[in-house]
């Protein structure tokens, strides 16, 4: 049965229509998804790159120094390096385990059990010895794993004047004496260390955020050398 020349133009006009209502759907349905992840979610997206390449950590307040009348220093933060892990990040944690346990002088199991938890935690900052002893990990991939700086109080003369200056615990903060007396002008604010995440071995550089300067030194009337020989019999004394 022969169709006539104006049926057959009418069927190619129906298929003709008909695919291109369908790649015309086809075209809507993802110029609505680009809308949707380009506009709508724009910001859920960001953040979650952001989360993903970039990291943030606390570091711990530069306390201002304590000085003697003329100068010498009697107390001072120093800047050390810890070697931190974040556990989220380690894709073998029985990997990392079997590798830092020799270094780090950890029990395996203890440091296996640390390392498949979720909280962030820093090992420690004996920072020259941990460099030397992980002169290897160009060759590893050790994701999650990584050196960060932080500060310790440091006390050049021992226990010179230590009923005087008092002492400051593992996070810096005074307990006795000038330190505790004094804490609200001596401790900075914590400074927030931002990092962008590489895909190499020790993934994470973090570089250093503003300066704190919110921190102030206290200088005292004591002579240092004055105080020493002072000190100095009643050493021998005891």
């Amino acid at each position: 049965m022969n169709h006539s020349p104006h049926f057959q133009l009418y069927s190619f006009k129906t298929r003709l229509l008909t695919v291109l209502a369908f790649f015309g759907i086809c075209f809507l349905a993802v110029l609505g998804r680009v809308f949707f992840l380009q506009i709508l979610k724009a910001d859920y997206y960001i953040q979650k790159a952001k989360s993903q390449h970039e990291r943030t950590v606390t570091l711990e307040p530069h306390r201002g120094r304590i000085l003697d009348k003329n100068g010498r220093i009697l107390a001072v933060s120093i800047q050390l390096k810890s070697l931190f892990a974040k556990p989220t990040q380690i894709e073998s944690p029985a990997q990392a385990a079997r590798l830092l346990t020799p270094i780090l002088k950890i029990p395996y199991h203890k440091l296996l059990n640390d390392l498949k938890s979720k909280r962030n935690f820093i090992f420690g900052s004996n920072a020259n010895y941990l460099r030397n002893r992980l002169n290897w990990y160009k060759n590893l991939s050790l994701n999650g794993i990584g050196f960060i700086e932080e500060f310790r109080r440091f006390y050049p003369n021992g226990n010179f004047a230590g009923q005087l200056i008092g002492y400051s615990g593992i996070d810096t903060q005074g307990l006795e004496g000038i330190e505790s007396k004094y804490e609200p002008l001596l401790a900075g604010k914590p400074r927030i260390c931002c990092g962008k995440r590489r895909y190499v071995p020790y993934s994470t550089t973090f570089q250093h955020s503003k300066k704190n300067t919110d921190q102030y030194s206290i200088q005292l009337t004591i002579d240092s050398t004055i105080q020493h020989f002072a000190e100095k019999p009643c050493g021998k004394e005891w």
